[in-house]
């Protein structure tokens, strides 16, 4: 990207889009999956990030939107996406929402057996044809104690009791549902995924199913950070040779998130002010950890010093840096001895790879939701403006003056 080109944005802090590298990171992805798979359906999970910008992006690419709740699901309406281009996953659906998207013709997969008593009851007032998918519980190969096991979806010990619940109340069994959120984003994740999923088919005696639903849990591994994961292509692969016959006479899903978003958007936040604090160069910058990385991960994130005018600063020295933001937590912190070239006050960073969880993670504390800007071939479009005072508190009630 030509960051020249934002001498039109507003000033910063704000998030960057790479437009263009959005579309060409879901285009990759795709690419490696359809070869395995004659029926493919991606699914964007909506919760990495659901800016409209960016999912009409992913929408305009041909993914469906994959959703754990009303609210997201009302988002993806609001943008045009049909019903029948909705996944509704999520632990808590109410019964309302069960009764809404199933009647108007969304995939669903039921992650519980009390959703599965509010299906059936659903299927045997309104008298009409329905079909769902079950979420499929699984062992998690990190967890130990109470993360022995993923606290989503139906146990395998129930699952041949829900089968038989549903059907008894005219209810088709359209498919099986699986993901694990995993730090390790294995090929070995993956494969015990998609194998858990046709152990659950062969339990419940289910040898056809309109869909396979894997999930995601990919991971991406972008330049300057010490992360190594598979390719695209090995992913598709490993669930490929594991799904078998099955993966090819059905519909199969991925619901990737990170994958494709994490690395197409930067954060640039200028620098307020720098502290020598005993032996430590602390630059104060106008972001917090939860516009740059809220799950707090150990990584120092790639990061360029711009110019004031966006134009790259070229200096001869460099120091290391702990970068802290502008909340009065004392954990707040973005990066910690991190080599940059020397700072002053009002360099600009670029901090890449914030694209996921960043913006929906972000809560109203202490400063307002910075603006979001899209680069593609047309120029900088504003996404989102600045949030302002009024917006913070357009929910509120003030009360009698």
């Amino acid at each position: 990207m030509k960051l020249e080109r934002l001498r039109g944005c507003g000033p910063p802090p704000f998030y960057l889009v790479d437009g263009v590298g959005l579309r060409q990171r879901y285009r990759a992805l795709q690419g490696a999956f359809a070869t395995e798979f004659p029926s493919l359906i991606i699914g964007y999970s909506y919760k990495t990030n659901y800016v409209p910008a960016v999912l009409r992006i992913v929408h305009q690419e041909g993914a469906f939107a994959e959703v754990v709740s009303e609210l997201e699901y009302d988002i993806a309406t609001r943008l045009g996406v049909a019903p029948s281009k909705i996944i509704l996953n999520g632990a808590n659906k109410k019964r309302s929402t069960l009764e809404r998207v199933i009647g108007e013709g969304a995939m669903c997969n039921l992650d519980s057996m009390r959703e599965v008593e509010d299906i059936v009851a659903i299927a045997r007032a309104t008298r009409q044809p329905a079909k769902v998918g079950i979420r499929v519980n699984l062992e998690h190969p990190e967890g130990v104690g109470h993360r022995s096991h993923s606290r989503f979806g139906i146990p395998k010990s129930e699952l041949v009791e829900a089968k038989e619940r549903l059907l008894k109340a005219g209810v088709q069994v359209a498919g099986v549902h699986g993901h694990l959120s995993s730090r390790a984003r294995s090929l070995e994740v993956v494969r015990h995924v998609a194998n858990s999923l046709v152990t659950a088919l062969d339990m419940m005696d289910l040898d056809a199913v309109d869909y396979i639903d894997v999930g995601g849990g990919f991971g991406f591994s972008p330049a300057g950070l010490d992360l190594s994961f598979p390719s695209f292509e090995e992913y598709a692969a490993t669930i490929s040779s594991t799904l078998g016959a099955r993966g090819q006479s059905c519909t199969v899903i991925i619901e990737p998130g990170i994958s494709v978003v994490g690395e197409s958007i930067d954060y640039i936040a200028p620098v307020h002010c720098i502290k020598r604090i005993h032996g430590r160069n602390v630059a104060f910058v106008d972001g917090s950890v939860h516009t740059v990385k809220p799950s707090r991960h150990r990584h120092n994130l790639p990061t360029e010093v711009l110019n004031a005018d966006f134009t790259p600063k070229n200096v001869s020295t460099t120091a290391d840096y702990d970068l802290v933001g502008y909340t009065c937590m004392d954990d707040d912190y973005l990066a910690i001895e991190q080599t940059l070239p020397t700072l002053d006050e009002g360099d600009l960073l670029r901090i890449r790879n914030v694209g996921a969880y960043t913006v929906v993670f972000k809560p109203q504390f202490i400063r307002g939701a910075p603006a979001i800007y899209i680069l593609d071939d047309r120029g900088p479009q504003e996404a989102r403006r600045e949030e302002s005072v009024d917006d913070f508190l357009s929910t509120y009630r003030l009360g009698p003056s």
